[in-house]
């Protein structure tokens, strides 16, 4: 009998593999950087209203709310990467049929189901990056792959449709599936150790309110930016500003977007998180203060190039903290779904803030809610910094030399824990 040979896998902590995860997972969020190119397209190729194409946009961004939360329940049951497979077979084969319906009705349905299935890439990829052993680096790539990916593609998809008709609307989304697909089968499995799922009386329990918090502060962040983002081209109109000029705008906070993950992967946790985090967050908040000033050009420039920079730079950090209250990934899941809340409740909210004349309302509701986040992120920034900083040591609880319990967790349970796995080693 012949057995079947293994296909060879990727080393699953190497830097190769933190590639694979984020190409893998950016198929499922990249339906959110395509939504001005789609939106033109449906209205521009297939005679939709502006509504019926909004419509069917936010039927993808609602349908991967709901896929994200469900894969935070779903992962504790099925491996990842047959989860994967379907999901990214059921997306080639929805965005295949999209191209070739023109009801509104029926696409919009069609896009809904088709970002569950994105949804579920994405809280299925950022649970199995969470439990590398550099969540961090993943999380960076993601971001830079996914920005440097959609601003690609915002330049050459719009000419692409004008040129062959809106049937290559949903072509870009379609290789990247392909591409994950093909992947697959190389990454790891990144099962949980046997000796660790068989405790689960002892398993040490997730603190609740620094999760809470960083959760918070993640929401806040992402409902700010989006926000604030969307409004970017009515903002610059009501300031006299000519239409090229919040195009280029929009432009600017992608491909500065892609600096500031890069700059997040090689900058690493060197610095721990409390400044990446808490004053990226400030400066965030300061600059989109700046489009107050929106009718001085250089100034409306400026406040674009530094949202576009900390935004996916502080983004990087606030995944990698999700990411470190468990090993099995099921907290960075959540994160995934509290990040696509923000995305959709930003615009949802903050463009019924603007209008008419002045948007000044609108950002200032955006700086108070990134100084929110800030200081929501404040304390469990200061707990993961002294414990990776300070050898896990707190001198307010901890004798000299002992250590203290990764975070989330209180030692007591951690001693639990070690020592029931001792007792079934032995």
């Amino acid at each position: 009998m012949v057995r079947a040979r293994r296909l060879p896998l990727i080393p699953p902590h190497g830097f190769a593999a933190s590639v694979g995860l984020a190409l893998v997972t950016t198929a499922g969020f990249l339906c959110f950087n395509l939504t001005p190119v789609l939106v033109n397209g449906l209205v521009t190729g297939l005679g939709y209203t502006s509504q019926q194409a909004m419509n069917a946009s936010s039927a993808s961004a609602w349908g991967a709310a709901l896929g994200s939360l469900v894969t935070v329940f779903a992962v504790r049951h099925f491996r990842w990467k047959p989860a994967l497979a379907i999901f990214l077979i059921g997306m080639l084969a929805l965005d295949l049929l999209s191209a070739f319906v023109t009801d509104p009705t029926l696409l919009t349905a069609i896009r809904l189901l088709h970002g569950c299935l994105g949804g579920g890439v994405a809280g299925y990829g950022f649970s199995v990056i969470a439990r590398t052993r550099s969540p961090d680096r993943a999380f960076a790539l993601l971001l830079l792959l996914q920005l440097a990916a959609g601003g690609l593609t915002l330049l050459s998809l719009e000419h692409l449709v004008t040129r062959q008709g809106p049937h290559f609307l949903f072509l870009p989304i379609m290789l990247f599936s392909l591409a994950g697909l093909c992947l697959l089968p190389f990454l790891d499995d990144y099962t949980i150790p046997p000796q660790r799922t068989q405790m689960r009386r002892n398993r040490p329990r997730i603190r609740r309110r620094p999760l809470l918090l960083v959760l918070t502060a993640l929401f806040l962040f992402q409902m700010a930016i989006s926000g604030l983002y969307a409004n970017v081209l009515p903002l610059a109109r009501s300031h006299g500003l000519s239409p090229e000029s919040g195009v280029i705008a929009t432009q600017l906070v992608t491909w500065f977007g892609v600096i500031g993950a890069a700059l997040a992967l090689f900058e690493g946790n060197r610095a721990g998180y409390f400044k990446p985090v808490f004053y990226g967050t400030v400066l965030t908040a300061l600059a989109s203060t700046a489009y107050v000033y929106s009718f001085i050009w250089p100034m409306f420039v400026a406040a674009s190039v530094v949202i576009g920079v900390t935004w996916s730079f502080v983004l990087v950090y606030l995944f990698g903290l999700v990411s470190r209250f468990d090993e099995r990934g099921h907290m960075a899941a959540l994160g995934c779904v509290t990040s696509i809340a923000g995305l959709i409740a930003g615009p949802f909210v903050l463009t019924r803030l603007s209008g008419g004349e002045s948007y000044t309302p609108m950002i200032a509701i955006s700086a108070l809610l990134l100084f929110g986040s800030a200081i929501a992120a404040w304390r469990p920034l200061e707990l993961q910094d002294k414990e990776g900083v300070h050898a896990l040591v707190d001198p307010r609880k901890q004798k000299k030399g002992r250590h203290q319990a990764p975070m989330g967790f209180s030692r007591s349970q951690v001693i639990s824990s070690q020592e029931a796995t001792r007792r079934v080693q032995e």
